[in-house]
């Protein structure tokens, strides 16, 4: 089967609904974004003459509500959720964009923990300012050095997409990734709610 494409294009916006199939759920999402129409040759008829079928293809740009790449547990401050869905929002059209919001988060995340602003100077006679994101991110490392290390690799993201505008998609999707196992280790703690649960089971099984 052969597909032939428009040589200039042919495009449309459209707008839709979704809803969930999660009988749980059932929530209505508006979409909306590029249709793009193609031609697809798929042989002659009887008379000798070739016959087409079209196809669009849809490519959504906007979601609203926004689509989450992870879950949001409600432990995370409402302003840090804003940032993060604006992350989200922005994917599917503006990767650049994203990167920066993402960005964005880890200073929140860091201001609300109040990770220090200041620092003793190297004769250690004085604090002074830590006066960017990558030293702040370092002078935190030393009490959190996972955490640190995957802030530290959302900020380059970001930078990235604040300044060169040359994010990848697999680079976003893994600050994504970083950005979820931070929130879970700062203010989910699944892991330690797991291991405080089982202690409480160990304890009350040998009563």
């Amino acid at each position: 089967m052969e597909r032939i494409r428009y040589s200039y294009g042919i495009e449309h916006n459209f707008v839709g609904i979704l809803k969930c199939g999660n009988q749980k759920c059932l929530r209505i999402i508006n979409v909306s974004g590029i249709a793009q129409k193609d031609i697809e040759v798929t042989g002659r008829d009887k008379n000798n003459e070739y016959y087409e079928y079209d196809l669009d293809t849809f490519r959504p740009q906007h979601f609203s509500p926004n689509l989450r790449y992870f879950k949001i547990h409600p432990e995370i401050p409402k302003h840090i959720v804003e940032t993060i869905d604006l992350a989200f929002h922005h994917y599917f059209y503006d990767f650049n964009a994203s990167a920066n919001k993402v960005r964005t988060v880890i200073e929140l995340i860091l201001d609300d923990i109040k990770a220090p602003k200041k620092r003793q100077n190297s004769r250690k006679t004085k604090m002074v300012e830590i006066n960017t994101l990558h030293d702040r991110i370092e002078h935190f490392s030393k009490r959190n050095k996972f955490i640190g290390t995957l802030m530290l690799a959302n900020k380059y993201i970001g930078n990235e997409g604040s300044h060169k505008g040359e994010v990848e998609k697999e680079e976003l999707l893994s600050s994504f990734d970083n950005l979820e196992e931070i929130i879970d280790k700062i203010y989910v703690k699944n892991s330690d709610k797991l291991l405080t649960k089982a202690n409480q089971i160990i304890s009350e099984k040998r009563r």
